[in-house]
C-alpha cells in the first residue's frame, strides 16, 4: 500500500537530477495549455463528494495510483513520475486536486479546483513538452473527471440549458435567445445547430465535453436573427458569435471555443497555483502573528519581525502578479498554437516557405494572397469548387493589401512625369522601397536595391506615354 502523507507533512520528492524539491516543481520547456474550463455545480456536489470524485477518476485513468485510503481533505500519494495531490483551503473555502503523469508523452498536470461556497468547478490540462517528447502536439480532450461529473448529474446549468455530453435539442425560441443574451462569467459558449447543418450534433457534443453547449434546432427557431447554418455563441455580451457554414471542420468550431474559454480572466482561487501561493501566505501570516506575540516585549525583535513581514507582503504581491501575467502568456501561447494548426491538415502545410526573403513587411504573404485575389476575379468559373476553395482562403487570412497600395503610389507619381529627380518622386520611391542605383544620362532603380528587379527610367519625359509605360514595368517587376 501507498503511503498516504497529510499536506501539513509533505515530504519533498526527488527529481531526475537527484536534488530535492517540493512537489511539483520541475524545469519545465514548453508548457501547452490544452483544457480549461470553469462551470458551475449543484449545491448537492460537496467537499466529500468532490474527493470521493477525485479517488475514483484516478482508479479509471490509464496510471493509476492504487489503495489510497484518507480521512482527510489534503493528502498525497505517488511517486515522482506519477501522484496525486488533494488540497484543502478552508479559510478561503476551496479544495483543489492535480494528478501529474510524468513519461514519454511529456509532463501532465491536471488541475481541479472546487469554490464549495460558489459551487463552481475550475479544470485545467496543462502539458509540458521537450525535444524528446514523444508527439509534442496535443489536442483539447475532456479530462475523465469532467465527463464523469456531467455524466452523474452534478453539472449545473449553463445559459439556462443543462450541459451534457449530448446534444440537446431545442427548438424553443424564447429559451433559445435567452441563453444567447445571458452574460456570465461561469458560463460556457454554445454552439448552435440550425437543420441546415450535416454535423453529427452528439459527436462535436462529445468533443466538446465541458467545453460548450450543443444546442440543435430541427426548426430553425431563431433564422431570422440567425441565418447561417451554425453558430457559436458566447456568454458575454461584448462578443459577437462566430458564424460557420455547412461544413466547417470540428476542429474549426472547438478553437472558436478553446481561444474564449483560455482568453477568461480565471482568479488566484481558481488555479492550482494561486491556491499553493496562498496557502503560504496564510503559513506566513500565522507564524509572524505566533513570533510576534511571542517577542511583543523586545521592541528591537517587533520592529524586525513588523519589517520582514512587510517585505513578505511584497514578495507575495510580486509573485501573484508574475504568476497572472505567466497564466497569461500560457493562454496566449495555447491560441497561437491552435492559430498555427490552422495552416495544417493532415500534419501537412498548406504552403511551405520557399528561400526568398522578404523585402517589405510580409512581403511573400501579401503578394500571395494578391494573386489570389486576381485569380478569383479574373480567371475562375463562379461557383465552381476552385473558386469556393480560394474564396476560402482569402476569408481565412487578412492581408492589408500593400502591393496595391504600393501600385497606386508608382501610378499616381509617375504617370505622366516630366522631370525624374523631382523631390515628389524621390520620395515615392522611398515609401515603396526603392533605390536608385545609377544615374548617367538615364536613372536606374531597383527593389531594395536588388539588381534582379531593375528598371530604367528617363531624366526627363516629353512622351505621354513614357510615364504609362515606366508605370506598368515598375509594378510588374517588383510589385
Amino acid at each position: 500500500m501507498l503511503r498516504v502523507r497529510p499536506i501539513s507533512e509533505k515530504a519533498t520528492l526527488k527529481n531526475e537530477e537527484g536534488a530535492y524539491g517540493a512537489v511539483g516543481l520541475y524545469h519545465t520547456k514548453t508548457n501547452m495549455l490544452i483544457y480549461s474550463t470553469r462551470f458551475r455545480v449543484i449545491p448537492a456536489f460537496d467537499k466529500k463528494c468532490f474527493v470521493d470524485r477525485i479517488i475514483e477518476w484516478n482508479k479509471k485513468g490509464s496510471n493509476p495510483i492504487e489503495d489510497i485510503e484518507t480521512d482527510s481533505f489534503s493528502f498525497i500519494a505517488g511517486d515522482d513520475n506519477n501522484f496525486l495531490e488533494v488540497t484543502d483551503l478552508e479559510e478561503e473555502n476551496v479544495i483543489a486536486a492535480r494528478i501529474h503523469i510524468d513519461n514519454n508523452g511529456g509532463m501532465w498536470n491536471t488541475d481541479v479546483v472546487f469554490n464549495y461556497a460558489e459551487s463552481v468547478l475550475s479544470v485545467y490540462v496543462n502539458r509540458t513538452v521537450s525535444e524528446d517528447t514523444h508527439n509534442p502536439s496535443a489536442y483539447a480532450f475532456a479530462p475523465l473527471i469532467v465527463t464523469q461529473i456531467i455524466d452523474n448529474g452534478y453539472a449545473d446549468k449553463s445559459m439556462g440549458i443543462p450541459i451534457s455530453n449530448k446534444a440537446i435539442c431545442i427548438d424553443d425560441r424564447e429559451t433559445v435567445l435567452s441563453a444567447i443574451s445571458s452574460s456570465d462569467r461561469f458560463s460556457l459558449p454554445m454552439v448552435y445547430l440550425s437543420s441546415r447543418s450535416e454535423l453529427n450534433a452528439d459527436r462535436l457534443a462529445a468533443k466538446l465535453s465541458g467545453l460548450a453547449l450543443v444546442v440543435s434546432d430541427h426548426n430553425d427557431c431563431i433564422a431570422d436573427k440567425y441565418p447561417e447554418p451554425i453558430y457559436v455563441f458566447y456568454p458575454h455580451r461584448n462578443m459577437a458569435p462566430t458564424a460557420f457554414d455547412n461544413y466547417p471542420f470540428h476542429r474549426d468550431i472547438q478553437c472558436c471555443v478553446e481561444n474564449y474559454l483560455n482568453s477568461r480572466e480565471y482568479r488566484k482561487l481558481e488555479t492550482w497555483d494561486g491556491i499553493q501561493n496562498e496557502r503560504t501566505d496564510i503559513n506566513n501570516r500565522n507564524l509572524f502573528r505566533k513570533y510576534s506575540s511571542v517577542s511583543s516585549d523586545n521592541e528591537i525583535l517587533g520592529e524586525m519581525y513588523s519589517e520582514l513581514e512587510s517585505k513578505m507582503a511584497e514578495a507575495a504581491e510580486l509573485r501573484d502578479k508574475l504568476s497572472y501575467e505567466n497564466n497569461m502568456l500560457i493562454a496566449e501561447n495555447a491560441r497561437l498554437r491552435q492559430e498555427n494548426e490552422r495552416f495544417f491538415v493532415q500534419g501537412v502545410p498548406l504552403l511551405m516557405r520557399g528561400n526568398e526573403t522578404d523585402l517589405y513587411n510580409n512581403e511573400q504573404y501579401e503578394i500571395i494572397i494578391d494573386i489570389l485575389k486576381e485569380y478569383l476575379a479574373k480567371s475562375t468559373v463562379p461557383d465552381s469548387r476552385r473558386a469556393d476553395i480560394i474564396l476560402s482562403v482569402l476569408e481565412a487570412n487578412h492581408a492589408d493589401g500593400t502591393p496595391e497600395k504600393y501600385r497606386t503610389i508608382i501610378r499616381n507619381t509617375l504617370d505622366g512625369y516630366k522631370n525624374f529627380s523631382t523631390a515628389k518622386i524621390t520620395k515615392a520611391l522611398r515609401d515603396v522601397g526603392i533605390e536608385i542605383i545609377e544615374h548617367t544620362g538615364h536613372y536606374k532603380i531597383a527593389l531594395k536595391g536588388d539588381h534582379r528587379y531593375i528598371c530604367e527610367a528617363a531624366a526627363t519625359c516629353s512622351d505621354s506615354r513614357g510615364g504609362l509605360n515606366l508605370v506598368a514595368e515598375v509594378n510588374n517587376t517588383m510589385f
